[in-house]
């Protein structure tokens, strides 16, 4: 327990002091570091360690928070044409596999017959199935085409091209 009261007081002690202060020097185009002043002729920098640096410059900051915010809005631009063009390629692809499951209009249930023991008949189920099938497709086309739009009008309000 003394061992720990001793460690903690001689990180207090050394935390306590003030920065001291640090030279640079450059001689011959060498440089050092030292606590010392340098030598007559050389060039001297005193540096403060853990001293903060100067304030910025109220002017650049703003002009840094400017171009900061431009860049923003520029991500933010192609975040919506990316999410546009993402959701545009699956309203393709939906209507693509829409069509290619719908190799002709879905007969009417009503007029086919209940046998399926036919060779090369649907009957009824098959053919509700299919049109639940076709309904479900088209209501997903639908909803996709809903998102696109939404998306069009958020890139438009964002400058999309």
């Amino acid at each position: 327990m003394k061992k720990l009261l001793l460690l903690f007081a001689a990180l207090w002690i050394i935390g306590a002091h003030p920065a001291e202060a640090m030279y640079r020097c450059e001689l011959h185009g060498a440089i050092s570091f030292q606590d010392t002043p340098c030598e007559s002729g050389s060039q001297t920098k005193v540096e403060q360690a853990g001293k903060p640096p100067p304030p910025a410059d109220p002017k650049s900051s703003r002009a840094i928070q400017d171009q900061l915010a431009s860049y923003d809005k520029e991500r933010q631009r192609h975040d919506a044409e990316y999410a546009l063009r993402d959701k545009t390629a699956a309203l393709e692809r939906q209507r693509a596999t829409c069509d290619q499951g719908a190799s002709g209009p879905a007969p009417d249930p009503d007029t086919l017959p209940d046998d399926n023991t036919k060779p090369g008949g649907r009957g009824r189920a098959a053919a509700a199935a299919a049109q639940a099938a076709a309904n479900r497709c088209n209501a997903r086309v639908a909803e996709l085409s809903a998102e696109v739009q939404k998306l069009r009008d958020d890139c438009a309000a964002k400058g999309c091209q």
